[in-house]
């Protein structure tokens, strides 16, 4: 089992795809670790070398009773790079997992080639921070499976979810692998998180899509938010914002033929610039 060691933790991760190009550092979703990109991984892999790998606290790496925060999980993808001897890297990321590379993205601006963020934000408004101490809540006071069906039909449209009404059971599933304890820091950092600074630092090609109609993370958050077209506005030589028609928290899910190839584009076109300069 492919184990590394990152200050006095084991983080379980995945080399996936044999293409010779620069690698992709895969973040994962709050609720799913790296299988948040199960779906989509195959295609990917047609044109990166895959770095995918759980995070502290979920799946197979080390889970620590100890706070969380997303800052600190973006260090952690560093030690990572560097347990590895890996320098540079094309970041993906999507909600949590987004914000997670947004805050790698800035903090690490230098290790990041270029950045896809997709479905995500720098920073809640309240709207969004009460979602999260709600969910925070219910942990204690619903079984896991209807929180799970809960946040799962709020996370995919009701369009999605009517045509494919297996995704309610394959979300319990991998929902009830995440511990109570991780959980309840995920919500959290993302509650409490503010990357303003970090996404104004940002100095790698980034594209960030969003469906129009999400109401997790929506392109514009209310004042005290800093989403999407917010991010694009602050650091304009650097993000650009793709908000695609539609419902749902999950464009990756729903919209994989649409929004993955403009990922793809943007990732090859950054590694092409890159390799002329």
């Amino acid at each position: 089992m492919p184990l590394a060691e990152v200050d006095g933790l084991q983080i379980f991760y995945e080399l996936i795809g044999a293409e010779d190009k620069p690698l992709l550092l895969q973040f994962g979703g709050s609720l799913l670790s790296r299988h948040h990109f199960d779906a989509v991984n195959d295609r990917l892999a047609q044109h990166f070398r895959i770095l995918a790998y759980d995070p502290r606290g979920y799946g197979r790496s080390s889970a620590p009773l100890e706070p969380y925060t997303v800052a600190g999980w973006a260090d952690e993808a560093a030690g990572l790079l560097d347990a590895l001897g890996i320098e540079r890297v094309l970041v993906l990321g999507s909600s949590g997992g987004g914000m997670n590379a947004l805050a790698f993205a800035g903090r690490h601006s230098g290790r990041t080639i270029a950045l896809c963020a997709d479905c995500c934000y720098a920073r809640p408004d309240l709207t969004r921070r009460m979602y999260f101490r709600i969910w925070r809540r219910m942990l204690d006071s619903m079984p896991a499976d209807e929180l799970s069906d809960l946040i799962i039909t709020q996370v995919l449209s009701a369009e999605f979810l009517e045509r494919n009404e297996d995704w309610l059971a394959s979300s319990r599933v991998m929902m009830a692998a995440v511990s109570k304890e991780t959980l309840a820091q995920s919500f959290i950092a993302q509650e409490t998180m503010d990357l303003e600074s970090a996404v104004r630092a940002i100095a790698s090609p980034t594209l960030m899509t969003n469906f129009a109609g999400d109401i997790l993370c929506p392109p514009q958050l209310a004042e005290s938010g800093f989403g999407a077209r917010d991010i694009a506005a602050a650091n304009p030589d650097w993000v650009r914002s793709v908000e695609l028609d539609g419902r749902g928290h999950a464009p990756l899910v729903e919209a994989a033929d649409i929004v993955l190839p403009l990922m793809i584009e943007h990732l090859l076109a950054s590694v092409t610039a890159v390799s002329v300069r």
